[in-house]
């Protein structure tokens, strides 16, 4: 329940905060601010909640642990309020609304708190004009730069009064004990905010990183072009040469061609059609991810605004909800460990991404019982599977790792390759070897073909 418009004239009361200096600001959790002021009496830190259904504001004796993230609304008053005086606090009328008015070099500034249950905000206000509010709502005008005008009063016949609150104290501290339980659900609610914020700004870089693979694809007709032209011209080139200047049939220009010494015409060819192929592959795939990242990237968007604007009682199930959600289909990269994680089914896959990754893993992380699996015959990653004591690999996990094992390897462009598995402790690190080599024993073979549904389940944000 958010405070009436009686608990908030006692509260201000109490306080007895005109003349006192500002200290600092903090946003500790979402739609929590707490202010820190210097009085005469002694220092006081003062908290306004704008949580939909219980809007309050009152002092504070303990706050939420973990550092405050400085955010922009924070930034904003830390340069134009903390320091500065307060020459009066104002309630206007029977509202939920207060008013502080802070001393300022250009003449006042003032601080709107309005603690409407449904609509509550912060605004930084000079002469008429909004300067910053702590929620933009461009649709009502609060933005900056925005025409403040106070709210009419409306006439009601209910009557309030102040609450019987248990416990001892004044009424702004029996107030912080009552609602002292809400604290860790708004700690929740700025957790499962910052981790869908998270999620979406990984799903964002993945379709942008899709896009770049379709545009690249476009490149497709010059590689295999330029391997035709090379075919063409085989009769000029001569034995050892770095490069050849042909006639591009396509519109009649010269095109310095590189050519690798060592290869033949017909071999040179061959690595422009390789790459003809890999670049046209990828951007086919990236065609077939791109609409499901979109899709993502919507849901995510509006399972965001459901957790920002959700009552408290229904966070513990969000939560629940968003666990399940972030659990399976996203590659996490493990702090403090090297790699990408992965989860299927009651399997831990861990894959390195270079040589460096692959060895560290192998070295520092994996375990004898774990299994690696690696592409044969083909550079790549190494992946190891965790699941729980005794339990065979079932098919479907053996299929996962094999097309991350393809997806992180050279042959990610062809989407089917051999590999080879093998639990870790019958892999031979070579003494003095290079770093992601090994030696396996007691290998099993397995050929995999990249599923592209089963791909793009694995790699939502890769």
């Amino acid at each position: 329940m958010s405070m009436n418009w009686v608990e908030i004239h006692q509260v201000l009361q109490e306080l007895n905060l005109e003349g006192a200096i500002l200290q600092s600001v903090r946003q500790q959790v979402f739609r929590c601010f707490y202010f820190d002021f210097l009085r005469t009496e002694g220092p006081v830190t003062l908290l306004i909640s704008l949580e939909p259904g219980r809007t309050r504001m009152h002092p504070v004796t303990q706050m939420p642990s973990g550092k405050a993230p400085i955010l922009r609304w924070t930034q904003f008053v830390k340069a134009h309020l903390v320091g500065k005086r307060l020459l009066s606090v104002r309630q206007h009328g029977h509202e939920r609304l207060v008013e502080f008015r802070f001393a300022s070099p250009g003449g006042e500034l003032a601080l709107m708190v309005r603690l409407w249950s449904g609509a509550g905000n912060l605004f930084v206000v000079e002469q008429g004009i909004i300067l910053e509010a702590a929620f933009r709502r461009p649709s009502s005008g609060e933005v900056s730069g925005g025409q403040w005008v106070l709210p009419s009063s409306s006439p009601t016949e209910k009557v309030f009064a102040l609450r019987d609150l248990p416990g001892e104290g004044s009424y702004g501290e029996r107030l912080a004990a009552f609602y002292g339980q809400g604290v860790d659900l708004d700690a929740l609610r700025t957790r499962l905010a910052q981790a869908w914020e998270r999620r979406l700004a990984s799903w964002e870089q993945q379709k942008k990183r899709l896009e770049e693979r379709i545009a690249q694809g476009e490149r497709q007709i010059d590689y295999q072009a330029w391997g035709d032209l090379i075919t063409s011209y085989a009769w000029q080139v001569t034995p050892g040469a770095k490069e050849i200047q042909v006639t591009d049939w396509r519109d009649d220009s010269l095109v310095i061609l590189k050519l690798e010494p060592q290869l033949t015409p017909f071999e040179n060819a061959q690595v422009w059609y390789k790459k003809a192929r890999k670049v046209r592959d990828a951007a086919e795939l990236a065609r077939q991810e791109l609409p499901q990242v979109e899709s993502d990237i919507k849901a995510c968007r509006l399972r965001l605004e459901q957790i920002i604007q959700a009552e408290e009682r229904t966070l513990p199930e969000l939560e629940k909800q968003s666990k399940e959600a972030l659990k399976n289909s996203t590659p996490v990269v493990v702090t403090g460990r090297p790699g990408v994680e992965f989860t299927s089914g009651d399997f831990r896959i861990l894959v390195g991404r270079n040589a460096r990754e692959s060895d560290e893993l192998f070295r520092h992380w994996s375990k004898g019982s774990d299994w690696w699996m690696h592409t044969r015959d083909v550079p790549g990653g190494f992946v190891f599977l965790r699941g729980p004591r005794g339990k065979s690999i079932p098919l479907d996990v053996l299929l996962d790792a094999g097309t991350l094992a393809i997806w992180y390897s050279k042959a990610k462009a062809e989407q089917e390759a051999d590999l080879y598995y093998t639990q870790a402790k019958y892999l031979r690190r070579l003494k003095n070897g290079q770093p992601g080599k090994v030696i396996p024993s007691q290998e099993k073979n397995l050929h995999v073909k990249v599923d592209p549904l089963r791909l793009r389940r694995l790699l939502k944000m890769d």
